[in-house]
């Protein structure tokens, strides 16, 4: 068998004696991929989770002002919507606060969007004690306009309705 060289059977790793007598197997060469600090991606991770809880207010408002502008729930009923007992004394103010409150929840949705961002960016790469305290401190200023569309709301109806919920 001119020409005819041997084989080893495929699959296997040849194995080569070290001077020590010992023997092992054929390595592969991989080269360690530097990766940044766990703690590095952590407190990112935590930030982007920041960003988004703390977004959920303003975007919700902001949606649900758009809807109640347009249009308020179906019925008059104790589970959605904006619920006092002024609001609720008839279709008529029932659609009125609707749409006053939806005007002022718009409104405050779109300033609150830009603030949020702008204001967790500044804590951007600190630590989470930091980043959990500057995001829960934003979430408790987002309740502000939230809550206090309120006052506004109870004023206009009594300017616009009596006690009864006529229209003056």
């Amino acid at each position: 068998m001119r020409g005819h060289t041997p084989t080893r059977p495929r699959g296997r790793s040849p194995k080569r004696r070290l001077p020590n007598g010992g023997s092992t197997a054929r390595r592969e060469a991989t080269l360690p991929i530097p990766l940044p600090p766990p703690e590095r991606n952590s407190r990112m991770f935590f930030w982007i989770f920041m960003l988004v809880m703390d977004l959920l207010i303003p975007l919700t408002i902001l949606v649900l002002g758009r809807n109640f502008m347009k249009k308020a729930p179906a019925e008059i009923n104790p589970i959605f919507g904006y619920r006092t007992a002024m609001s609720m004394k008839n279709r008529e103010t029932w659609e009125f606060a609707h749409k006053y409150c939806g005007k002022i929840w718009y409104v405050c949705g779109w300033i609150m969007l830009p603030i949020t961002v702008s204001l967790l960016l500044f804590v951007m790469g600190r630590d989470e004690e930091c980043v959990g305290m500057a995001g829960g401190m934003i979430c408790l200023l987002q309740m502000i306009p939230l809550l206090g569309s309120i006052i506004p709301t109870e004023i206009a109806l009594r300017r616009t309705f009596d006690q009864n919920g006529e229209k003056r």
